[in-house]
């Protein structure tokens, strides 16, 4: 509010364009004035919060780093396990056939044949002389 009175009484405009302050009105030229820089302790305390940040920024990307070294072992686990997977589903597809062949018709008249010699009523053996 004071800025304004002033600028009322002495009939000087002031306006802030950035780091400039430029002075307008009655018997003013116009005039850039330069903004107070900051402080020494300021621009300290900036630098320290720069740093921290950059800081901050190096732990995030070696992490991201580890982090992605971790992501590519599990992915190389993953596939290993699949494959794995897909041997044991033939696996279990050959265990299932070789079921259904032991409990075929075709598999008991076989192991009769060949391990207890039997044979139908009208089939006649050979043998050969040793």
């Amino acid at each position: 509010m004071d800025d304004r009175r002033r600028e009322r009484a002495s009939g000087v405009k002031e306006q802030e364009t950035g780091f400039l302050v430029l002075k307008t009105g009655k018997g003013v030229n116009e005039m850039a004035v330069r903004k107070k820089r900051l402080s020494p302790g300021n621009r300290r305390g900036m630098y320290a919060i720069a740093a921290i940040v950059m800081v901050l920024l190096l732990g995030l990307l070696v992490q991201s780093q580890s982090l992605r070294a971790q992501n590519a072992e599990y992915a190389e686990q993953i596939a290993d396990l699949e494959e794995q997977i897909q041997d044991e589903e033939v696996r279990a597809d050959e265990i299932d056939e070789l079921s259904e062949y032991l409990n075929s018709d075709e598999y008991v008249e076989k192991l009769a044949r060949e391990k207890l010699g039997l044979v139908y009523g009208d089939e006649v053996i050979y043998r050969a002389a040793k």
